[in-house]
C-alpha cells in the first residue's frame, strides 16, 4: 500500500495507483488530513493558469514533506531474528507479527498519550529522556 501511495505522491507515470491516487486528494494518517485543495482554492480565481500549476506543485510538494515527515516519527517494529533456538525455531516470523504489532500499537499509543498526535522526532535532534525511556520499554534482546 505505502509504494502505492509513494509512487502517487512522486508521480510514477505508469503506476496503477492513479486509480487510486490524485496528487492533489488528501492523505489521512492516524486521523490527521493533509490537504492541499484549501491552499489552491483560496487562489485559484486570482492566479494567471501558470501560476496556478507553480502553485499547485508547490503545494504538493509542502503537503509531501509533511506527511513523509509525520509517517517517520511513528514507531515501526520488525521481526526478530537470530535468537536461541525454541525449538526449531530462529525467527518469530509468522507468529511474532501478532506481537510485535500488538507492541508497535503500544508504543505508539504511549508516545501520542505523553507528547500529543502532533508531536514530530525533531530532525538531527536528541530525543528526549522520556521518548527514550518509553522505547527501552519495547526493546528485544535476541
Amino acid at each position: 500500500m505505502w509504494e502505492s501511495v509513494k509512487e502517487s505522491m512522486f508521480g510514477d507515470q505508469g503506476s496503477d495507483a492513479k486509480a487510486l491516487f490524485t496528487r492533489t486528494a488528501s492523505i489521512w494518517l492516524l486521523g490527521t488530513e493533509y490537504s492541499t485543495l484549501r491552499q489552491i482554492k483560496q487562489a485559484a480565481s486570482k492566479l494567471e493558469p501558470n501560476e496556478l500549476r507553480i502553485l499547485c506543485a508547490k503545494e504538493i510538494r509542502r503537503r509531501n514533506e509533511k506527511v513523509l515527515h509525520d509517517f517517520a516519527s511513528r514507531i515501526w517494529f520488525t521481526y526478530r531474528e537470530c535468537f536461541p533456538d525454541m525449538s526449531g525455531w530462529q525467527s518469530d516470523a509468522g507468529w511474532g507479527c501478532t506481537l510485535r504489532t500488538s507492541q508497535m500499537m503500544f508504543c505508539q499509543g504511549l508516545i501520542m498519550h505523553c507528547f500529543g498526535r502532533h508531536w514530530r522526532l525533531k530532525r538531527g535532534k536528541e530525543r528526549g529522556p522520556l521518548y527514550a525511556k518509553i522505547l527501552r520499554w519495547f526493546l528485544d534482546y535476541p
